[in-house]
């Protein structure tokens, strides 16, 4: 696929492209602020969904010193600190 910007003596612009087959599906958003412009680009793919928290891995910030949970205690504070 070969894009092809021509401009036009009346001072318009043509966009075209030369392809040698295929499907092409375009999405165009070309004005507005960036934050409009992403609005609208999610607004086509869809939203990204947060995982669940746990999948975070905030949990792995145990108080263990060593920084890791290395014993079953270190687990076990992880564990209860979810029904905290």
């Amino acid at each position: 696929m070969t894009p092809v910007l021509r401009f036009n003596d009346d001072g318009t612009s043509t966009f075209s492209f030369i392809t040698i087959g295929g499907e092409l599906e375009f999405y165009i958003t070309a004005m507005g602020t960036a934050h409009h412009l992403i609005q609208s680009y999610q607004n086509i793919i869809g939203h990204a969904q947060l995982p669940p928290y746990w999948a975070l891995g905030w949990q792995e910030a145990s108080p263990n010193p060593s920084g890791g949970m290395n014993n079953q205690d270190s687990v076990a504070q992880a564990v209860k600190a979810y029904s905290d």
